[in-house]
């Protein structure tokens, strides 16, 4: 339970607050250094969770449980969050064990199957999945990257997405723009992280379930 209510408290809302200024409010920004603030200081503070999850898992395999740990609702809350790393920007390389956690985990059955959702917010059916988010580097992160530079931005984000799966359509991407008063929009990746976590949480009680296959 307690590594549930710091995903949901602490790593959740950080890396979250990480991804909205650099990929929704730093994209549309007219004068980059008036989010420069916030962007380093949720940047910092996710890179000091993500690595209270390093700490966590030396000589563990899960978060929770005796020993090496078992499998539980904590590593599928923290699953989404904490493998956004390209979409959050931070940096991983000396995060040894939580990257090998991660693999451990997007192996799962459960886990795939959130990932592959398709769609990603307003985007529908027409938005890169989760699963193409994290891991299509020379996909849909080259060509995100690609849109932002060739706009003159520094950081790319949810204008680029919008740009590439709705060329010259209206997607509405930010909801920190009150002149525009659009409906509070979810960042895109944490909606994915949410399918992956369900699916995966379904998968799991089922199993537990003493009804399961009843």
């Amino acid at each position: 339970m307690q590594w549930l209510m710091w995903q949901m408290s602490a790593l959740g809302p950080m890396v979250g607050q990480c991804m909205y200024m650099k990929r929704i409010a730093a994209p549309v920004a007219d004068c980059r250094e008036s989010v420069e603030f916030s962007v380093d200081r949720f940047h910092n503070e996710a890179s000091r969770l993500v690595g209270i999850l390093e700490a966590r898992l030396e000589g563990r395999d899960f978060l929770c449980g005796e020993g090496r740990g078992a499998y539980s609702l904590a590593d599928i809350a923290c699953y989404g969050y904490a493998a956004s790393e390209w979409w959050s920007g931070l940096d991983y390389a000396n995060l040894p064990r939580l990257r090998k956690y991660l693999r451990t985990l997007e192996a799962r059955p459960a886990i795939k199957a959130g990932s592959l959702v398709p769609g990603v917010s307003l985007l529908g059916v027409g938005g890169p999945t989760f699963e193409d988010l994290r891991l299509n580097k020379d996909g849909v992160q080259s060509a995100v990257e690609s849109n932002a530079k060739r706009a003159g931005r520094h950081y790319f984000g949810w204008r680029d997405l919008a740009d590439l799966v709705a060329p010259g359509g209206k997607v509405a991407f930010a909801s920190h723009v009150p002149k525009t008063r659009q409906a509070r929009r979810r960042n895109p990746v944490a909606v994915a992280a949410a399918a992956v976590a369900l699916v995966a949480a379904v998968a799991v009680a089922r199993r537990r379930s003493p009804t399961a296959g009843s």
